[in-house]
């Protein structure tokens, strides 16, 4: 069986994260694993620290750097990220009971195969989404 998407979108300051975080604790204590993927537009965004080890690696040129610690494994992929298709990073969170998207929202205005929760604050946003997202009525 295909691992179920669903995508929180909405404009900025909305209330997609706070969504996102609601979800995943319901669905968490119903027993499901869930994934969560999140899309940052910050140009100069990075998860590695400046002048820790993994930030060292990747300054020597290491393109994939894998941490461990007690209780989680990290994966930092070096390299551009413009044209990496959704469906890459879905692969990825594959081995979850369900998938939780916030952001992309370009990337699954029109794919139909993935439901959507559009976050609004204001009819107009609401009539706005109606237009982007295309929802099955």
């Amino acid at each position: 069986m295909k691992t179920p998407v669903i995508a929180v979108v909405g404009g900025k300051k909305v209330g997609k994260t706070t969504t996102t975080e609601n979800l995943i604790q319901e669905l968490t204590k119903r027993g499901y694993k869930v994934a969560a993927l999140k899309h940052i537009s910050e140009e100069d965004f990075t998860l590695d620290t400046p002048g820790k080890d993994t930030w060292r690696f990747a300054q020597h040129g290491a393109k994939t750097i894998i941490a461990i610690g007690p209780n989680e494994v990290a994966t930092i992929e070096k390299g551009s990220t413009q044209n990496l298709p959704l469906q890459t990073l879905l692969k990825k969170a594959k081995s979850n009971d369900i998938i939780l998207i916030e952001g992309f929202k370009k990337a699954v205005a029109k794919k139909t195969s993935i439901s959507k929760i559009v976050v609004v604050k204001t009819q107009d946003e609401a009539a706005n989404a109606l237009q982007k997202y295309q929802p099955i009525l």
